[in-house]
């Protein structure tokens, strides 16, 4: 969802949290694509401290994207950023264009962003990747995302990789179950986004629990509502 405001409930672990071991209190982030959100008195009252924006993978090669994201990361300043990738600009999707990237232009552009934006230290290879609006829907997609997880992880070994971003439609199970199956990397996911917008809408947790049965290791629902 490239222009919805999006709340993230992050579950980090460690140093990231002043919380005691034991503790169940949820982290809630509030993700905005407009830079002057950091700015309005009432956002700056919530004390929100992680954020996440969407973004073409290849911002970093795109001089008019990348002075899109400069302001908005300008603004951000001081949070904790997640990045989720999304086809480039001006694609069409699910229209054409709307072309997936090769795992070679996903590793250029990757290493770009890394050097642009070195203080980024958590992303979503890609966002919604299950969706049929993405290039990265079905079984084929799944493998890419799967190749795409690969990259990051090699490329920066410091950042937290989510293994796949998930929307809450469909075999959502089916295709996090290939996107799982095609992951080379010996460090598997330890966390998993996930889009319960059928569960909130219709007042039911059945889906998020079947997300949560699915993967291994922790579930940040990076979009809800």
């Amino acid at each position: 969802m490239t222009r919805r405001t999006t709340f993230l409930t992050l579950a980090l672990a460690g140093a990231a949290l002043a919380l005691p071991a034991t503790s169940g209190a949820a982290i809630v982030g509030l993700g905005d694509q407009n830079a002057t959100t950091f700015s309005d008195p009432l956002f700056r009252a919530l004390g929100v401290s992680k954020t996440r924006l969407i973004t073409p993978y290849n911002t970093a090669q795109d001089p008019a994207q990348k002075a899109i994201v400069d302001q908005w990361m300008a603004a951000a300043r001081g949070k904790q950023v997640m990045i989720a990738f999304n086809p480039k600009r001006n694609s069409r999707c699910p229209g054409s264009p709307c072309k997936a990237p090769s795992a070679k232009q996903f590793q250029s552009a990757f290493k770009a962003f890394r050097k642009a934006y070195p203080s980024v230290k958590i992303y979503q290879p890609w966002n919604e990747s299950n969706s049929k609006t993405q290039p990265t829907s079905g079984k084929r997609g799944a493998k890419k995302v799967a190749g795409y997880y690969d990259i990051a992880k090699k490329n920066c070994r410091s950042c937290t990789v989510v293994g796949a971003d998930i929307q809450d439609i469909g075999n959502f199970t089916g295709y996090v179950k290939d996107v799982l199956k095609n992951i080379k990397s010996k460090k598997k996911p330890k966390v998993w986004g996930f889009h319960n917008y059928t569960d909130t809408n219709r007042f039911s947790t059945k889906n998020t629990k079947r997300f949560v049965n699915t993967v291994p290791g922790k579930v940040w629902l990076t979009e809800t509502g």
